[in-house]
């Protein structure tokens, strides 16, 4: 077998799911915060809090589109990726700089084409779970390259 074929496939767990989503939420509630009480002028404050609000919508949006497309997920050792949509149907995409593996947890940035990127957050336990294990494996190849 050649290291081309050796691939990890992955379930993205939904509560991980929710958790990305209302802490990005609560985030961005919490700049619109921050935001009100910084000294300056009015119309400053609330163009900033415009801007982020819109910046931050957005990106919430993008990770809800994604998570939608999204049931599972396809990470070869030549650093390609593939996402499983609902009718099981596989679609090319790529990882994106900024992805980080340790030992139990996982943060991929993914871009799934047509301006669609997001990111999942995995847990796994490579003594218990052979696709958690394979992942670390992968990354071991690639996580210099990314």
């Amino acid at each position: 077998m050649s290291s081309s074929e050796f691939l990890t496939e992955i379930e993205p767990l939904p509560w991980l799911r929710w958790l990305v989503l209302v802490s990005g939420a609560a985030l961005l509630l919490l700049g619109l915060v921050v935001i009100s009480q910084m000294t300056m002028d009015p119309a400053i404050r609330i163009a900033a809090a415009a801007v982020w609000l819109s910046v931050g919508l957005l990106q919430l949006g993008r990770f809800v589109q994604g998570y939608r497309r999204c049931r599972r997920l396809r990470l070869y050792a030549d650093g390609s990726a593939a996402i499983a949509d609902a009718s099981g149907a596989w679609h090319k995409a790529q990882l994106r700089p900024g992805c980080v593996v340790l030992d139990r947890v996982a943060w991929l940035r993914l871009d799934a084409g047509r301006r669609q990127k997001f990111a999942e957050l995995l847990v796994g336990n490579s003594r218990k779970n052979d696709a958690w294990r394979r992942l670390q494996v992968v990354w071991r190849h690639l996580g210099a390259a990314i």
